[in-house]
């Protein structure tokens, strides 16, 4: 080889490291931040498709830099309740958030018995679920009164 080739692939060498160090560092210290937060006894004024319909709303931000795709949002229950997908969303799911935004859930508050609520969720497209306890407690007592954890079925 001859002395230029030599310097530029040095150099080239160099910038690869310095690119990925960058990536690296960028990855660590900027991680998904997601926020989760449930607004109760909520109305709509002025629809009267909600007329007379108190609302529960969950909303999910984004508080970090980094773009999240959220794919569904909902509740697990404690046992021996079945976990639920809230499918009233202002914007159609997967939807992707950016820094700042927010995606929001309507649900009739009147159907949801929040005594039975272990936590809200939101699963990202990579499959990292999101969780706001509910819940004072994730344990339940099952029939025979053995304790179980909350993703029992009976």
């Amino acid at each position: 080889m001859k002395t230029p080739e030599i310097i530029t692939a040095i150099i080239a060498v160099y910038a690869a490291i310095l690119s990925t160090i960058s990536i690296v560092k960028q990855l660590l210290t900027d991680p998904v931040k997601i926020r989760l937060s449930i607004k109760r006894d909520m109305v709509i004024i002025g629809d009267p498709h909600y007329d007379g319909v108190t609302l529960a709303v969950l909303e999910i931000t984004n508080m970090g830099r980094r773009p999240v795709t959220i794919t569904s949002c909902g509740a697990s229950r404690l046992c021996p309740g079945m976990p639920f997908v809230a499918a009233n969303n202002l914007l159609l799911l997967p939807s992707e958030v950016t820094e700042g935004k927010y995606i929001s859930t309507m649900m009739n508050q009147k159907s949801i018995d929040f005594t039975t609520i272990d936590y809200w969720k939101a699963q990202d497209s990579r499959g990292k679920i999101y969780k706001l306890r509910e819940s004072s407690f994730s344990l339940c007592a099952t029939r025979g009164g053995n304790i179980c954890a909350h993703n029992c079925s009976l």
